[in-house]
């Protein structure tokens, strides 16, 4: 039961594309930090290694100096989080409760006839204004987004080790590799690693859909609704998964999760899914709502 499904649809695209609007923004910002970072571990390896050239032996400093630079970089990383966090939850609130209201033939989320869901959206309100991500295991959770971007940062340490081992073999001098490299770890042709402008998309992309339906299910739990069907966008741009996952019956999440589908985003760059609260009738209270939501199913 998704209902009414066509209205619902028509917030999630605008909700969505007010999300990418976010997310342009947000990765060119990171895409800042990296190419920084990238400028940084150049002059540091120049430092290090110009007057005398780079050895097999020297090698694996060069990926330790890449690693400690990128680590240093955490806190910068963590303040893009927060900066970009609150933005993306309050994406999944609104849509949330925009349906919840849509739903129950509301004007607003104010005029939604069950205490929890105002009390809840309340509360996810003032933890967004207090700059907090998530209302559960915020620390935990930021542990887990920083690791994938720590995983980009040991692919490129790891590339950057091999190019320069291989530099060594082959009797290149870390002149050439400077003039070839002019500060920009792309033009050396790492492999393994993602380019840092896609990087940057995907990644904050990704992100921030993962924020906003962490924030939009946690609401959604917290007001006591412990079913949730996919809502993605029907047309020609959605994959295969997503369309499967609009398909399926309204799950718990943590069936959601058992499941070879789990829960959005799904991929990379184009997940526009979201996982809609799907309250029972007796959940809204009274004959009336009763009435309403059957009528809306």
């Amino acid at each position: 039961m998704i209902g009414p499904r066509s209205e619902a649809e028509k917030l999630l695209r605008r909700y969505r594309a007010q999300l990418v609007a976010q997310g342009n923004r947000a990765s060119r910002n990171l895409l800042a930090i990296v190419e920084r970072i990238e400028r940084r571990i150049m002059r540091s390896l120049a430092r290090q290694y110009g007057e005398r050239g780079i050895t097999k032996a020297s090698a694996s400093r060069v990926r330790a100096i890449a690693n400690r630079i990128a680590l240093e970089a955490d806190p910068e990383i963590a303040a893009w989080f927060h900066r970009v966090g609150p933005a993306a939850a309050t994406n999944g609130l609104l849509v949330q409760a925009e349906y919840l209201a849509t739903a129950a033939r509301m004007q607003g989320w104010q005029g939604l006839p069950y205490e929890r869901v105002r009390g809840s959206f309340d509360a996810w309100q003032s933890g967004i204004d207090a700059g907090r991500l998530f209302n559960f295991g915020d620390s935990a959770r930021f542990e887990a987004l920083k690791w994938q971007w720590t995983g980009y940062w040991m692919r490129t340490a790891e590339a950057l080790q091999d190019r320069f081992v291989e530099a060594a073999i082959k009797g290149e001098s870390w002149k050439d590799l400077a003039k070839a490299s002019v500060e920009d770890l792309n033009t050396l042709g790492l492999r393994g690693r993602m380019n840092k402008d896609a990087f940057s998309d995907a990644f904050t992309r990704t992100k921030l859909t993962e924020i906003s339906n962490a924030a939009s299910t946690g609401m959604a739990a917290d007001a006591g609704i412990a079913l949730f069907a996919n809502l993605g966008i029907p047309d020609d741009r959605q994959s295969e998964i997503c369309a499967e996952a609009s398909e399926r019956d309204p799950m718990t999440l943590e069936e959601w999760d058992a499941t070879d589908l789990g829960r959005p985003p799904r991929h990379v760059f184009n997940c526009r899914c979201l996982l809609l609260a799907q309250p029972s009738p007796t959940w809204w209270g009274g004959s009336e709502n009763v009435e309403v939501m059957e009528a809306a199913a």
